[in-house]
């Protein structure tokens, strides 16, 4: 992720959120400050979660309720917010294979994952882009919802 997003584009105006989980026996408190420190970005926020609440949420957020989800990046638009949870991300890329919930075909590892998390930024800027277009055609009045509509759905038919 380090390499993939944040140093690919240090200036990127983005903000990433890392929930540190406890789902196997290593992970604790300790190994999740020491990340953070491993990890340090003024645009990372890190949070520990010895209770799962961020997983569950997440799971429920791509439909799978009573599921887990861990070892997941989620990529959303600038300005979403998650009143009540996390919202349904415009993409994801999981990284853990054998989980029984996500499509196995959205799994990868090593520079597959690179490359897919490459393609989720490059995808969420696309988004960005039509949301701010649609935003200017909002103020003069021009059929922005159907264009923004349309926009939504082709960027969503590609993830």
């Amino acid at each position: 992720m380090k390499t993939a997003i944040l140093q690919a584009d240090p200036p990127a105006d983005i903000r990433v959120a890392i929930a540190w989980i406890h789902m196997l026996p290593p992970d604790n408190a300790a190994a999740a400050r020491r990340m953070a420190l491993a990890l340090r970005d003024p645009r990372v926020q890190h949070f520990h979660d010895p209770h799962k609440r961020a997983g569950a949420a997440v799971a429920g957020s791509l439909g799978a309720a009573e599921k887990l989800a861990w070892d997941i990046y989620l990529f959303y638009p600038a300005g979403v917010g998650w009143q009540y949870g996390p919202p349904r991300p415009v993409m994801w890329v999981p990284q853990l294979k054998g989980s029984n919930w996500a499509d196995p075909s959205r799994h990868h590892r090593g520079e597959e994952l690179v490359r897919h998390l490459e393609m989720a930024l490059t995808k969420l800027r696309a988004y960005s882009e039509m949301a701010r277009l649609a935003s200017e055609l909002r103020e003069s009045d021009v059929m922005a919802d159907e264009v923004w509509e349309l926009s939504r759905n082709a960027i969503e038919a590609r993830a």
